[in-house]
């Protein structure tokens, strides 16, 4: 039997966020009803002349069913203020609903330069709980500057900027950092300001919103089977295994057939 029909999942699941929507009551609401993708959700991912940024709000949007007592046109408006963390979280558990756990996965040995094969099981991915998810901000002294920053959790709407950066593939890394800044010395922060940081203290933001967000670790440990050397990979959710897992398997058969 076809793994993809055998190891399917319900059209819909229930999941927790791992940072969770903070309602106007400054209620937190973490449980998220998803349901599965259809051939609409398909043609959105395949509209290559729309902003990527906007394609994963209109999936994740059509595909949630309710986050906590929220539902339908109110979700149009809560996905694109959701934490990164949630997000990548919540496309997770929209392509388990719809296709079940396990990923065929594909790299490249980082020692021999081989082709490595795996099916990955997205049930094992690590999810990272924010420390405080009622807290969105958070303050910071930079190393090497010494100069106060206050940092703020990444949302879909920062995702944007970042996005648009890298289609130009300008200021990518400074802009990740601005979209997760309020303030330098409680001054608006400009994209010169923090290209003109030093290398530590960068690096120093970079650790700090790793510890301070929430969401899924797509690191994936790896066991080369031609040389054996062990390796960290990130799982790349655009790689064909992600939406069309039988596909990728297929190719497999076929390269791989001797």
């Amino acid at each position: 039997m076809d793994p993809q029909i055998e190891n399917a999942k319900p059209s819909v699941d229930s999941f927790e966020l791992p940072c969770g929507f903070i309602d106007s009551e400054n209620k937190l609401h973490t449980s998220v009803i998803v349901t599965e993708i259809t051939g609409e959700e398909e043609e959105i991912l395949a509209a290559r002349n729309m902003p990527v940024t906007k394609r994963i709000n209109k999936i994740l949007t059509n595909c949630t069913e309710s986050i906590g007592p929220y539902s339908g046109q109110q979700l149009s408006f809560i996905i694109p203020d959701l934490t990164q963390g949630d997000r990548i979280y919540l496309l997770m558990a929209i392509r388990r609903a719809s296709l079940g756990n396990e990923m065929p996965f594909q790299t490249k040995c980082t020692s021999c330069k081989e082709d490595a094969r795996f099916i990955l099981d997205l049930a094992d991915l690590e999810t990272k709980k924010m420390p405080n998810p009622l807290i969105r901000t958070y303050d910071l002294v930079l190393p090497k500057t010494k100069k106060k920053v206050r940092m703020k959790v990444l949302t879909g709407r920062g995702e944007e900027a970042i996005s648009k950066a890298a289609q130009k593939g300008i200021d990518v890394i400074s802009t990740a950092i601005l979209a997760r800044m309020d303030s330098i010395d409680d001054k608006p922060v400009t994209i010169d300001d923090l290209k003109g940081l030093p290398l530590m203290d960068r690096n120093f933001l970079k650790d700090a919103w790793v510890d301070n967000e929430g969401g899924v670790d797509t690191e994936v440990q790896i066991d080369c089977p031609a040389c054996g050397v062990s390796y960290e990979t990130e799982l790349d959710i655009s790689q064909q295994g992600f939406f069309n897992p039988s596909a990728t398997l297929k190719n497999w058969k076929k390269k791989y057939s001797f």
